[in-house]
């Protein structure tokens, strides 16, 4: 059950991050048809290039790019772990993968906190499955050290009887 749910988890959490990263819906005003992402803001049919300049969206555009992409990897790491028969079950990976998706979930909530905090129109779906990929990745770190912690016997068990075969 662990290794299923935590990759399940972790690929929802980069779904629910990318989804979040690209469609254009973290802000929406009804009486002016306005509504923008990171990256494109749109008025009506009319979309142009976000020129919002502010520190606050600057560093959320960074902490969320931050967060799509380091969880990607280390979401490429928990596949090759346990997918890729020359790198499966090598412990490295699964650390690897481990402190890219907290890295990830630091990043991505904090890319939420500081832009939900600052701005002054009203968040929609695309900032709340920012938000909801943060937490699944958050989820997918928590799954995945309760099975390492699970397994480290069993690796250190294998490295001890290595060391000790001449």
């Amino acid at each position: 059950m662990g290794t299923k749910t935590c990759l399940l988890v972790y690929t929802v959490g980069v779904i629910c991050e990318a989804f979040g990263y690209f469609t254009l819906y973290w802000e929406v005003t009804e009486y002016d048809d306005y509504h923008s992402g990171l990256w494109e803001a749109c008025r009506g049919e009319v979309c142009s290039s976000t020129t919002n300049n502010l520190c606050y969206f600057e560093a959320t555009q960074a902490l969320e790019t931050l967060a799509l992409v380091i969880g990607g990897v280390g979401l490429l790491f928990l596949f090759l772990y346990f997918f890729i028969s020359q790198t499966s079950y090598d412990i490295s990976l699964c650390i690897a993968s481990l402190a890219a998706v907290v890295f990830a979930a630091c990043c991505a909530i904090l890319g939420v906190i500081i832009y939900g905090c600052k701005t002054s129109l009203p968040v929609s779906w695309s900032y709340a499955l920012a938000v909801v990929g943060g937490i699944l990745y958050g989820l997918a770190a928590i799954l995945i050290a309760v099975y390492l912690i699970r397994n480290a016997e069993k690796y250190t068990d294998d490295k001890l009887r290595m060391s000790s075969t001449p």
